[in-house]
Formats: structure tokens, sequence, C-alpha cells
């Protein structure tokens, strides 16, 4: 039996081969083509693109502009040829094929009325769940996730076709205001990219809280809360619902059941492995009947991340490039502006001066140590590169529990509890040293002779920067144009967290309240509560006013008064 299949298919090519070189000549002598046109059979214009066929030998095209069609390779004989298109009736009529020759068989459509078949709307004044409506439902079952490796609920919503622009990871920024306005550890659900206030997102058809965070394009819902271990199901409405949900559904409803009927025990654990970091997911759920009509599941699921610094990754640091991005304009080392100013200048004379002295050719000097700290030398300022203290994941972890109880009242009512509650944290967010000024040409960051900083700098670097003395380095105010903190770093390290709670119960239980009729109430109430702490360092302007005139340590300046009238205070 092996030797017969090892030699079976150079038999088989042997025998198509002959069969091919056979039929090869008798083919060509066998058949014809036919030629012609397809026309309107009431003013006689060409119709193009109707469908022009034999259906018995599976042979057909379409016409072309012109109405005109050629079908080669018809075998000799009779044959019914037709032609369709939209909008017409049918035409068929018999051809005969002579072999090697040309037929020619022009074809006349008449046009007709299209019917289509009746259509019956009904409305009716009783509410219905999502998926029993008419729109656009998909249903994501448990079976489906398992076939993925379980995956995290936000994993699943981004592989999802409809998903787009989902916050998770280090994309905190998208549809804040402000940079990192919601922590790291929260995921939200985008569908069709109308923005993630625009997707309603039900946990077993009841809202859930929206995050407390003030948001550009809105608040959303935090899915990033639900253990993946409960979800039972997905139904995601992919059609837009403000009619029936209101304007947080334009986009579509996201609709999350859990496993309310489960029993026994499941333990799940996963660890995904990458270089330089790592997730590790642990989760359990058990279930049990509580008596002849009642259902007891609690679940837990507990989720680390580590953080994937930069250096990790070859392609994340690297030198400056223009429009690469990763290289901030103001540094530290920075620029030192030296306008031609003296002392009674308005505060809006100020500016213009310090901004013409910025881009002139003797009114700046760029810090010689730039290049040293790793800054990179321009003609008037010394790049920042921002990306060692941007790390490409943040070490976060997660702990999320849910319980619920189902049962029965009777023979003809049901009730569900359930109670959700949720933790996550970013225990040492990080950012870069200190931000850019808000305004670089204020007066703020003025450096006067008697700084000693300055005293110090123009002691050892007077020469290197062209003066010509270190009393001419001491002469009129400097501007700092830069950032407080640059390369020399330390980066700052925050901590940041957010929590959920909720607890909810529905009972649902026909009623007598229509003879004939089939009537049943539905009572629900919910509680659901979001907050979390997503800090932000922040520099106090008063206190590098002091800094920069020379003043540092506990109480010194305190008695220092910023004079208004002065254009630099």
């Amino acid at each position: 039996m092996v030797v017969w299949l090892s030699r079976f298919p150079h038999m088989l090519a042997s025998v198509v081969l002959v069969a091919a070189l056979s039929a090869g000549p008798a083919s060509g002598q066998s058949t014809g083509t036919i030629n012609g046109t397809v026309v309107d059979a009431a003013d006689g214009q060409p119709i193009t693109a109707a469908q022009v066929f034999i259906e018995a030998l599976g042979l057909g095209v379409v016409t072309d502009a012109d109405g005109r069609y050629s079908i080669p390779d018809v075998p000799a004989g009779s044959h019914e040829l037709s032609a369709q298109i939209v909008g017409y009736l049918t035409a068929t009529e018999s051809v005969t094929v002579a072999a090697g020759q040309v037929t020619t068989a022009d074809l006349l459509l008449s046009f007709t009325a299209l019917e289509l078949d009746e259509l019956v709307v009904t409305g009716t004044s009783a509410e219905a769940s999502a998926a029993e409506l008419p729109y656009s439902v998909e249903v994501v079952a448990r079976r489906e996730l398992e076939q993925q490796g379980s995956p995290l609920v936000v994993e699943f919503v981004k592989a999802l076709s409809l998903s787009h622009g989902v916050v998770g990871e280090r994309q905190s920024w998208y549809n804040a205001n402000e940079v990192a306005a919601v922590p790291e550890t929260v995921a939200n659900v985008n569908l069709r990219g109308l923005g993630a206030s625009r997707t309603l997102v039900l946990l077993n058809g009841r809202r859930q809280v929206y995050l407390p965070a003030r948001l550009i394009g809105g608040r959303y819902v935090d899915v990033n809360a639900f253990p993946s271990i409960a979800v039972d199901r997905i139904e995601i409405l992919k059609e837009g619902a403000s009619a029936i949900y209101g304007s947080d559904a334009v986009a579509g409803v996201a609709n999350f059941l859990t496993r309310g009927d489960f029993e026994g025990l499941e333990m799940t654990g996963s660890h995904e492995y990458f270089a330089g970091g790592g997730d590790t997911n642990v989760g359990g759920i058990w279930g049990r009947r509580l008596g002849s009509s009642t259902n007891l599941v609690v679940s837990a699921e507990y989720l680390t991340r580590e953080r994937l610094t930069p250096e990790e990754r070859d392609w994340a640091l690297h030198p400056y490039i223009p429009g690469a991005g990763a290289w901030s304009w103001t540094g530290n080392p920075g620029a030192f502006l030296m306008p031609s100013a003296m002392g009674s200048e308005s505060s809006a004379d100020l500016v213009s001066m310090l901004a013409d002295a910025h881009f002139s050719d003797d009114g700046i000097f760029i810090d010689p140590r730039c290049q040293e700290f790793g800054g990179h030398l321009e003609s008037f300022t010394c790049r920042f590169r921002y990306q060692p203290w941007d790390n490409l994941l943040e070490q976060s972890n997660h702990l999320r529990a849910f319980a619920e109880l189902n049962g029965e009242l009777g023979d003809d009512s049901r009730y569900h509890i359930e109670g959700l509650w949720a933790e996550a944290g970013t225990p040492a967010w990080v950012t870069t040293p200190s931000f850019p000024p808000i305004k670089p040409y204020d007066g703020l960051q003025v450096v006067p002779a008697n700084n000693p900083g300055r005293q110090a700098f123009c002691q050892q670097h007077a020469s290197s920067v062209g003066f010509t003395s270190g009393a001419h380095c001491l002469e009129d105010d400097w501007y700092f144009c830069g950032r407080v903190v640059g390369h020399s770093g330390p980066g700052r390290t925050l901590e940041r967290n957010s929590r959920t709670q909720r607890l909810s119960g529905s009972w649902d239980g026909g009623i007598d309240l229509l003879e004939g009729h089939s009537n049943r109430l539905n009572l629900a109430l919910s509680y659901s509560r979001s907050s979390g702490n997503v800090n932000q360092p922040a520099e106090y302007a008063y206190r590098k006013y002091l800094a920069f005139r020379g003043y540092g340590g506990p109480g010194c300046g305190v008695d220092v008064v910023a004079d208004p009238n002065s254009p630099s205070g």
C-alpha cells in the first residue's frame, strides 16, 4: 500500500498529460465562438453590463459599453443562450454553433417593473432587549474566548473588527485634555471609531458608572474592572441605538453577560513572557446550587504586568531625527538670552525683546555642556530627549472580584443580585524630570548677577561662551530658556490607581394586568461607584521664581515679594 501511494502521483500525472495531449487538437476543432449585441427592445439602445451566458455549460460574459459580447470555446452544437440584467426580462434564444466558425446572436431585452416582497412594519409599546431587536447583533460566546486563549477583556475588545482606538496600557492620553489624565490600568470599548463615550457598555443589561475624569471626548466605562473569567458572552450591538438608550449609544452597545449558571470549580493561570517584561494572570470561579432554585457564583482574578523601559528596545531610544518625535525643543542644559534691556520696559516690550534675542547672533548662548549631558545642540536651543522617562509599559497590578446570586420566587418570577469590586494600581508611574515653561518669554526665569549658580558658572565657563572675563560674564540679567530639570534627571515617580464598586439587583415576574395577555414586570436597582488617583507632577511657580533669583533652602526668601510693576517680577 505504501508503494502504491508513492507511485500514484507519477501515474496520475502521466495519465493527465496523455489526456491533455490527445484532447488538445480535438478541442480546437470542435468549438466555435458566439458574438453579438444586447439592446433594449423598445429603443434599440445597447445595454451595458448585461450577463450573457449558456447555463448548461457554465459559460458566460458581460457586455461592454457598446452592448457587445463574445463567448469563445463554445462546443459545437445547439445551445440555449440567455441574457439578463436587473430591470429587464430575461431573454433566451437557441443558437447553433459550428466548429471553427463564429456565430452571431443579437438579443433583445424588454423593460419590466421590479416587484418586491411585501414588507410589514409592526410597532409595540413593550420594551425589548437588544438581542431581540432587529439590529445587527454579534454574540461572542465563552467558547470563542477560550479558543483565543481566554484573553483579558481589554485584549478581546482590541481584537474586535469594529473596535477602534481602545484605551489601555500606555495609550491613556487618548481622548483626554491633558497628558495621562486617566490611569494606565483602564480600558474601554470604542465601536466604529466614534469615540469611547459614544459606545454604551452594559453589565448584565444594566448601566455601569463612568470614569471620574474630565475628558474632551466624554467619559467612558472601564471594562478592565470586569473579571474575564466571569464573562460568559459579549453581545455587540453594531448599529447606533441612541433612540432607545440615549446619546451614549450612537456607535453601538456592548453588553457583558456573566456566567450566572456556572457550577463547580475552575482555575486558570497564564504567563506571557516577552523580552524585558511579561504579564501574569491568575483567576478562579466557583459556583453551586443553594436549594432547588438558587445558584451562587463567585469569581476573582489577579493580573500583574511588569514594567518595560525604553532601554529594552533598540528602536525606542534614537538620536535626534527631525520630525521623528521623542525630543523636545526646550531642554536643560538650555539657552540663555541676553536682551538689551534697560529695566524700564513694559512687560509686552520685554517679551518682544526676549523673542528677538533668542534668534539673534549676539543675544543668546547655549549651555556649553549641552552635548556632554546628552542634548542635541542647535543654533538656538539644546534639545532634550524625554523618551528615557516614558516607559513603553508601566508596572501595574489588578485585583477584581465578582459574585452573583440567581434564583426563582414561585413559578413565574426570578431574581438576580450581583456585586463587583475591582482595584488597579500603577505603583511607580514615571514621567519626565520637569515640564517646559508655560510661557518661555514671560521673564520668570531671570538669572540675575547675584545668583550663586550664575557666579559659579562665570568662574568656570565665561570664556567658552564668548565673555572676555568673569566680570563681563556678570553684567546685566540673563533669562533662561529651558526646563528646570532635563538630561541629568531623575524622572518623577508617582502612584496612580483606580477603584470600582457595584451592587445591583433585579426582579422579573408575571403579573395579571390585562386578561388574555401575558404581562411581565421587571424591577431593578443598581449602584456603582468609580474613584481613582491620577497624580500628575507639577511645579510651584513661586518656588521657581525664588530659585532663579538665587534663593533656596528652608525659610530662604520667604520675605521676597514680587514687584508687579517690574517686567520680570
